[in-house]
């Protein structure tokens, strides 16, 4: 739900919407234990103190911001007072969150831009001086240019683009796996296709390349971020959607079941928009995203002017159940603008001196955050925001040898066997300058040492402007996805070998790209159709999403009643072209498993001429 106040402030901002605000979702765990903190400034010493969010000291807070509290049963949260400089007492309501150990206050109003606001209760909060947490909401940057539009590359009739006569609705890319080892993993492949011809939409693909599931999106949308997650103890696919007329978008994640059935769905909230570059559901049932927003700053340390547009990228987490925001990071506040390596050029974009590009968990609880545009990745405390530690870039807290720094990296993330993992670009805007890798490093922080164990490189030895990711895989072996301008993904095994490459056709692209293991059952049935030709019927048959299905079973009769088993076909890709022994007026399918159970059952259709 929108904050009332929340069309007001868009509507006051002539060119708000053209660098939307997006935000990070981050997903913590449960009850946000990770970094705890004890207060020696507030009344109640040495007692575990309540998160609040937004975080003390953020210079740039929303104007339609919740309080968010952290820790602390509803019940237990007494005395809450919120006060803005300008705007005064606010009103609001306690609305709790769903796993019972936090609210957030959400706002009668909204608050003024420029203010300082002031947030108490009856028990000691984190980063509280004299009693209080103190933020201060940003400044609106003035008009904007609108942001470069990236073509729409949708052509259902180019070349590269998958044509089903059973399912003439769906236009998938082609792709083409290049090479095929033993060993290599029997996950699916899931991709977000845009920006190429065909439709856009979520991708799952078997082993050998085929389709398995589409869903096309309306025109003008574009998905990021598909993937298997599991939500509320089930296997689910999520997947971002929306429009991104460039670098940024504005949308919407998606959490859908085995039936493809769409569960939830999540959206923003403090008035940020979710961002295309990331939606990551945790065991918790909350959200990670990422998210931008435009405010007023002084740019002098990036060779601008005293007041001038900055793009501030933000890190929340969503609780998807009531959409209440549990964590809100601001790079402004936490990153100084000297660690960026953007530069200030006259015009009427903002500069995005930071640029998020993946928000995830670590073990402990805390977050880690990519920044593309200072080349290092950084450890969040989840309850100060303090960056615990940095990895590249110009402060780097661990000392690396010169073939260990990246540029321009994404997707950070820690594997389940304690590395740390990233897709280093290699460059910050093209030409890129170095070939694209997936880096693999250790990080001790008790030492405080970290290392390079593994390099992956393109096999072309191409270099990647945007994009990017890379995957452990259970058993070990690593998928590489090759980011902006390469269309191919690849897995290795640990020790390096590789094992699989596939390409995207027709210069299509995907954000990212995983490997999981997947089980699907769509509720809606096979589709088919049959042709007859100088008296010879050819039947087609499809099922969208279905997993199991190892072979088909034709039935044919001349009435729809009279239908018996006249052929046999085994499953050959997304459609199975099966001819029949004659001409058949009125046909049907079954779809049946490797043991040759009957898994669902066509309409009947009349063959066409």
């Amino acid at each position: 739900m929108r904050h009332p106040g929340e069309k007001a402030w868009l509507r006051s901002v002539p060119g708000i919407l053209a660098i939307p605000f997006l935000f990070v979702v981050l997903a913590a765990t449960a009850c946000g234990s990770g970094g705890g903190s004890k207060m020696s400034d507030v009344d109640g010493v040495g007692v575990t103190s309540v998160a609040v969010y937004p975080l003390a000291g953020t210079p740039d807070a929303s104007p339609v911001s919740e309080i968010s509290f952290r820790g602390i049963e509803p019940a237990k949260l007494t005395g809450v007072s919120v006060v803005g400089s300008k705007s005064g007492r606010h009103a609001g309501k306690l609305d709790p969150h769903s796993d019972g150990m936090g609210a957030s206050f959400v706002l009668a109003k909204p608050f003024r831009a420029g203010e300082a606001v002031r947030v108490r209760a009856d028990v000691p909060l984190v980063g509280a001086r004299k009693g209080a947490v103190r933020f201060r909401i940003g400044l609106p940057p003035g008009v904007l240019d609108a942001p470069k539009n990236f073509p729409d590359g949708t052509n259902p009739s180019a070349p590269g683009t998958n044509h089903y006569l059973s399912r003439p609705d769906l236009h998938p890319p082609s792709v083409k796996v290049t090479t095929s080892k033993p060993g290599a993993s029997s996950g699916y492949v899931f991709l977000a296709p845009k920006s190429g011809p065909g439709q856009d939409g979520p991708l799952i693909l078997d082993p050998q390349g085929r389709v398995v599931w589409f869903h096309p999106l309306q025109r003008a949308f574009k998905t990021y971020d598909f993937r298997a997650a599991s939500y509320e103890g089930q296997d689910v696919l999520t997947w971002w959607q929306g429009k991104a007329p460039g670098e940024y978008g504005g949308g919407t994640g998606v959490i859908a079941d085995s039936s493809y059935r769409v569960l939830a769905t999540v959206k923003g909230g403090n008035g940020y928009p979710a961002d295309i570059h990331e939606f990551r559901v945790t065991p918790q049932g909350t959200a990670l995203i990422i998210g931008y927003r435009p405010v007023r700053w002084d740019l002098r340390a990036l060779g601008g002017p005293k007041n001038h547009a900055l793009l501030d990228s933000i890190a929340m987490e969503i609780d998807i159940k009531t959409g209440r925001v549990l964590f809100e990071w601001h790079s402004l506040g936490h990153i100084p603008l000297s660690e960026s390596y953007a530069h200030y050029i006259r015009s009427g974009s903002a500069v995005d001196f930071t640029h998020l590009n993946s928000v995830a968990l670590d073990t402990d609880g805390n977050f880690l955050l990519s920044a593309r545009n200072t080349w290092a990745v950084y450890k969040v405390d989840r309850r100060t925001g303090k960056v615990l530690w940095r990895l590249g870039g110009k402060r780097s807290s661990f000392k690396l040898p010169k073939y260990a720094y990246f540029r321009g990296q994404h997707d950070f993330t820690r594997a389940p066997d304690g590395k740390y993992t990233l897709f280093d670009n290699g460059n910050v805007i093209p030409p890129p300058s170095r070939i694209g890798r997936g880096l693999v490093f250790s990080v001790d922080e008790q030492a405080h040492k970290a290392r390079l164990l593994q390099a992956f490189q393109q096999p072309q030895g191409r270099g990647s402007t945007t994009q990017g990711s890379i995957q452990v895989l259970p058993d070990g072996h690593y998928v590489v996805s090759w980011g902006g301008g390469i269309s191919d993904f690849s897995e290795f095994s640990e020790g390096g070998k590789l094992l699989f490459n596939a390409r995207l056709l027709a210069k299509a692209a995907s954000y990212r790209v995983y490997r999981f293991p997947w089980s699907g059952v769509p509720r809606r049935g096979p589709d088919l159709v049959a042709r007859t030709k100088k008296g010879r019927t050819v039947v087609y048959a499809s099922w969208n999403g279905a997993t199991d299905v190892a072979g088909w079973q034709v039935l044919a009769g001349n009435s729809p009643d009279s239908l018996a088993v006249v052929a046999n076909g085994q499953w050959r890709g997304f459609e199975t072209a099966i001819p029949l022994p004659g001409p058949s007026p009125y046909v049907a399918v079954r779809a049946v498993d490797e043991a040759g159970a009957v898994l669902a059952r066509s309409k009947t259709v009349r063959a066409k001429k």
